[in-house]
């Protein structure tokens, strides 16, 4: 059998090779120890729950861009991304943590924002609009001062316009704006209506894993990706036990 302190190796997601040791989950792992839904399964264990040691003086995570902690626990800790990388994370607070060490012990963990040295504007602010409302929108844009602010539109089309991109570009000329990217959206309200309640009639029958899946082949037009699926089961094992533990 394989010594306690063995170095154990597992492939993970985007993670190409981890290496661990018994001492970092400050118990004794199995021999076939690996992040895998099996084991997930048996052990009832989401990595991200795993017991880190207290030995360990922080803990820093990373790939996942909204900062937080672990469960609750200051001295393990997802840091962020400093500057948002997409519109989607344009509310987050982004920042770094400053961590101060003194013979091996974090005696003070200290997050620090970051200003938005470059602000992100969607037009509309709300859900899509047709292309005449946001010409109309983007004509009244304030003038800024400072870095020019990336734009986002939104726009809410009964069919492709060639000449859409050209008219909004016309739109801002003048004005101190990036346009960054313009997102499409279409009326098909009545087969989205019928599609949606045959979705909702069937999902008393499937699993929390089937829904996800589904809803993501919905929006993608391809299947959920292996790393995704292990991400949700993780958070779907965690929440469950989250709930069983506050109902004892």
């Amino acid at each position: 059998s394989k010594r306690k302190n063995d170095i154990r190796t597992f492939k993970m997601s985007r993670i190409r090779e981890l290496q661990i040791t018994d001492q970092l989950f400050d118990r004794e792992l199995p021999k076939d120890f690996s992040i895998t839904p099996a084991y997930k399964e048996e052990y009832n264990t989401p990595i991200f729950v795993l017991h880190f040691s207290e030995k360990i003086a922080y803990t820093a995570l990373g790939h996942i861009h909204k900062a937080q902690r672990v469960s609750g626990r200051e001295n393990v800790r997802y840091a962020g991304s400093p500057i948002p990388m997409s519109f989607a994370e344009k509310h987050y607070h982004h920042g770094v943590v400053m961590v101060t060490l003194d013979e091996g012990c974090a005696v003070d963990i200290r997050r620090i924002e970051c200003p938005q040295s470059i602000p992100l504007i969607s037009v509309p602010g709300g859900e899509a609009a047709s292309p005449e409302k946001i010409i109309e929108i983007i004509r009244d844009l304030p003038e800024v001062d400072g870095e020019a602010p990336y734009l986002e539109v939104k726009v809410l089309l009964e069919e492709p316009e060639p000449m859409l991109r050209q008219e909004i570009e016309e739109a801002l000329a003048g004005k101190k704006y990036r346009l960054a990217r313009i997102v499409s959206a279409y009326r098909q309200e009545e087969r989205v209506e019928k599609e949606a309640d045959g979705w909702k009639k069937g999902l008393q029958e499937m699993s929390p894993l089937q829904i996800a899946q589904s809803a993501f082949e919905k929006v993608y037009q391809t299947e959920m990706p292996v790393d995704l699926t292990d991400l949700f089961q993780e958070a779907y094992i965690s929440a469950t036990r989250k709930e069983e533990e506050e109902g004892e």
